[in-house]
């Protein structure tokens, strides 16, 4: 404790440690100055040569709203001129917030949560505790409703969920969890409303858990929201697993043109490059298809609902088949180096429609290390 002139020199200028100490307290620590004034040494020599380095944020407890606190890199929290009162209850009050243990938020939050708050006092600790990953699990079990869903949306703490690439933070994952919880199945015209909000962007994870919920309770959608969600995520509908589950789903409700264009998902392809095991290439390497679905998949659901895909889409399948083996042989047609699948697949075969018997001549595996299944009912388009 600093009592004299003589032991201020000392402990600041002559020795020093309390202004080093003091240093390394600005860089790792936000600060509030309390019983300070704009005169004070500490306050305008030491924080105004802090300026330069890396600090955290630093407050002042004052009535002075003349001093150029800019200047000192400090920002002032005003009270009314003379009013002690109102510093030391707000000390208090701060004080007593700080000393919370975690059943001491608990039993203040669940008398808050009935709807959002208009108090500013209230929404200042709503908001101080949104910022804090442990009071963020308290909290959110205990908000309900469309009023918290769009207070909680307007204060920014969903917006990363509406971030395609957004690398998603604890807190996000639990707002993730919580909008879905509450809300899909329930209260799906508010998730339209804020996925519209942010101009259709979604993220890939919550785009999982949407259909995650989808495929697990699905009798909590009708059958407008189940296709309005299926056709708005389908472009992130990218894991063959959760493709084969919806097929499932839109089948048993006897959504069969929705089921057709899913099982039609599994056959998007891209090629990639591969070492030549075949050493066909002179360079080494040659190109592979591959197709989203796994073979079991494809054939297992191909296999389960065939007699409805052939009953309502006879003449699409045909087509989607020859579209198909189109799309393989052309990404290759200008390359030396063929995929062996293509190797085989001659062109005139393939532009044939007169006598559909020369598909079969078509070798759609690519036969390297690994054997894989493929449809069956490919190998007889």
């Amino acid at each position: 404790m600093v009592l004299t002139d003589e032991e201020f020199g000392k402990v600041y200028l002559l020795d020093g440690y309390v202004s080093r100490f003091l240093v390394r307290l600005f860089e790792k620590y936000t600060v509030l100055f309390i019983g300070y004034s704009y005169n004070d040494t500490i306050v305008r020599y030491l924080t105004r040569a802090m300026t330069r380095y890396q600090a955290q944020k630093r407050y002042i407890l004052t009535d002075n709203s003349d001093g150029s606190w800019s200047e000192l890199g400090i920002q002032p929290i005003l009270y009314e001129t003379g009013r002690f009162d109102l510093l030391n209850d707000g000390v208090y009050k701060l004080g007593e917030r700080i000393k919370r243990g975690f059943s001491d938020w608990k039993n203040s939050l669940s008398l808050i949560v009935q709807r959002p708050p208009l108090d500013l006092s209230v929404i200042s600790e709503l908001d101080f505790c949104l910022r804090d990953i442990s009071k963020v699990r308290i909290l959110i079990d205990c908000l309900e409703g469309e009023e918290w869903l769009w207070w909680i949306e307007e204060r920014g703490y969903l917006d990363n969920l509406f971030v395609l690439n957004a690398q998603l933070s604890e807190a996000d994952l639990l707002w993730l969890n919580w909008l879905v919880d509450k809300y899909a199945g329930k209260n799906d015209k508010a998730i339209k409303k804020i996925i519209l909000k942010h101009n259709n962007g979604i993220c890939q994870e919550l785009a999982n858990c949407i259909i995650q919920k989808i495929v697990n309770n699905s009798e909590l959608f009708s059958e407008i929201v189940l296709k309005e969600y299926l056709v708005l995520l389908d472009r992130l509908l990218t894991d063959p697993w959760m493709i084969t589950r919806a097929i499932e789903v839109v089948m048993d409700r006897k959504i069969y043109s929705l089921g057709w264009y899913l099982f039609k998902k599994l056959f998007e392809f891209k090629m990639v490059l591969r070492e030549d095991v075949f050493l066909q290439s002179e360079d080494g390497f040659c190109f592979q298809y591959m197709i989203l679905g796994d073979g079991y998949l494809i054939e297992d659901i191909w296999e389960r609902y065939r007699d409805f895909y052939t009953k309502y889409n006879a003449l699409e399948i045909m087509n989607f088949g020859m579209d198909f083996i189109m799309k393989i042989h052309f990404c290759c047609n200008s390359n030396k180096n063929k995929p062996p699948a293509m190797q085989v697949c001659s062109q005139t075969a393939l532009a044939s429609s007169k006598n559909l018997l020369c598909y079969n001549k078509c070798r759609f595996a690519n036969r390297t290390k690994k054997q894989r299944r493929y449809p069956k009912w490919i190998k007889i388009v």
